[in-house]
């Protein structure tokens, strides 16, 4: 069996970043490869049981970079982020280069990136791409920005693929964990999940978002709010989101809410699907509840999320700017008791192409009758 590299943001636990690696391999599998994931640590076999780390370059067809937004900058901190995925990333550049390994772009997001020497390298990456299909049009727009190519990159378009994802994905030993501990909840509430992080460019940001949920609470006795992280730290430190968690719990008191904590990335994708509603900053935990046909309410704190809720035609959902704790309530009351999203079925059927255009890809370069080169 020919093994296929799939590199993607495999470098901590973060929920999405777990989930789009695990799907992508399991996708490669299913198509009769082996999945590898040259660079994760183990971790990553403890939670999906790929196998890690460099195989025999004769064993490998080809290389995948995953979907995921490891190639735009956070809000904060860019410069130090610049350099450490300098680190994480150009490895598998060169891997592939070096063994002659052709490789494609399938499903990430692109840009903004301000500073090098991350820049050079996220273009280094898709411009020595076989394909590159990016899952949002303004990320095509930022490669051909940065690029200094006459000719502009041949870059397809199509959705992130976990917005057709379905409940048939999730593992049923998964999804039957995330009931037990649904079914603790309260009997007869509306189950709001509330995953939010202070990561917002302006410093009182997050003290709107959490008085305006406080208050929100205060008005309507018939919600039950479930405090969620999507991620645990390796090192057995508290993550920021988890001291938000609490703090979050803490004002809303012990009658009317209590914190979810995370055990995998399957479960929690379980446990989402059983809400009615989820409020979350960042963006895959809210891709994930659309696709389950939970209701989502954003407040975002990077321009990938806005961008992801214009392609489901729901920008509306999405609060970009606001100014005080009213503004942020308004929003949370406009959408707090509205049906989920109803995804157009083109957009979905543009994120199942991904998957399809990944396997197309691996099966060429395995009928390819000149070797390395495909």
């Amino acid at each position: 069996m020919k093994s296929v590299y799939i590199h993607g943001s495999y470098f901590g636990n973060n929920y999405g970043d777990v989930l789009l690696v695990d799907l992508f391999a399991t996708r490669i599998k299913s198509a009769g490869y082996m999945p590898v994931f040259p660079f994760a640590n183990s971790f990553y076999y403890e939670q999906t049981g790929v196998t890690t780390g460099l195989v025999p370059p004769s064993d490998v067809l080809c290389g995948i970079y995953c979907g995921g937004g490891y190639f735009g900058e956070p809000s904060k901190g860019k410069l130090k982020w610049s350099v450490r995925n300098t680190f994480r990333h150009i490895r598998s550049y060169w891997l592939f280069k070096k063994h002659s390994i052709p490789y494609g772009v399938f499903g990430a997001g692109f840009g903004p990136i301000s500073f090098q020497p991350y820049k050079g390298t996220a273009l280094k990456i898709f411009g020595g791409a076989n394909e590159v299909v990016v899952r949002d049009s303004e990320s095509k727009s930022f490669i051909n920005e940065y690029s200094s190519k006459k000719t502009p990159m041949k870059i397809d378009v199509n959705a992130d693929v976990v917005i057709s994802l379905t409940k048939n994905d999730i593992p049923e030993v998964k999804f039957n964990t995330a009931k037990q501990s649904f079914d603790k909840l309260p009997k007869g509430k509306r189950y709001v999940g509330i995953h939010v992080t202070n990561k917002y460019k302006d410093k009182g940001a997050f003290k709107k978002v959490v008085n305006a949920i406080n208050e929100l609470s205060q008005k309507n006795s018939d919600l039950y709010f479930v405090i969620i992280s999507d991620g645990t730290s390796r090192l057995g430190r508290k993550l920021q989101q988890e001291i938000d968690g609490k703090l979050i719990e803490n004002m809303l008191g012990s009658n009317n809410c209590q914190f979810y904590s995370y055990e995998n990335h399957w479960v929690l994708t379980a446990f989402l699907s059983l809400l009615d509603v989820v409020i979350t900053s960042k963006l895959h935990v809210g891709i994930v509840s659309t696709a389950l046909h939970t209701s989502v309410i954003s407040i975002p704190y990077h321009s990938k999320t806005i961008r992801y809720y214009q392609q489901v035609k729901s920008p509306e959902r999405c609060l970009t700017k606001f100014s005080s704790t009213s503004d942020v309530l308004n929003h949370l009351e406009s959408f707090i008791y509205s049906n989920p999203i109803d995804v157009p079925q083109e957009v979905i059927d543009s994120s199942k192409d991904v998957f399809s255009r990944m396997i197309k890809f691996a099966k060429y370069c395995q009928a390819s009758t000149k070797g390395r080169r495909c």
